[in-house]
């Protein structure tokens, strides 16, 4: 069974994160956050911290825009 921290593991070198301080992040100070839960706007990390997942209208659209090109790449591949 892989853990959260088997995750924070392979997340560190791939993975950017816009809410996480770069310097820490890269050098290990700071853990990666591993997203455990969600249900509505509430996250929860895999640590216990609870967040708000707060976007703007128009960041809503840019990621429903972003989401379904990636659903028509997939439905494309499937289809070939």
């Amino acid at each position: 069974m892989t853990t959260s921290e088997d995750v924070a593991e392979m997340d560190r070198p791939s993975v950017l994160h816009t809410i996480t301080y770069l310097k820490d992040y890269a050098s290990g100070v700071n853990e990666p956050p591993v997203m455990q839960t969600g249900k509505g706007v509430r996250i929860q990390e895999a640590s216990g911290r609870a967040f708000f997942l707060v976007m703007r209208e128009s960041e809503i659209d840019e990621m429903a825009s972003i989401a379904r090109a990636a659903v028509d790449d997939i439905a494309q591949t499937i289809e070939h």
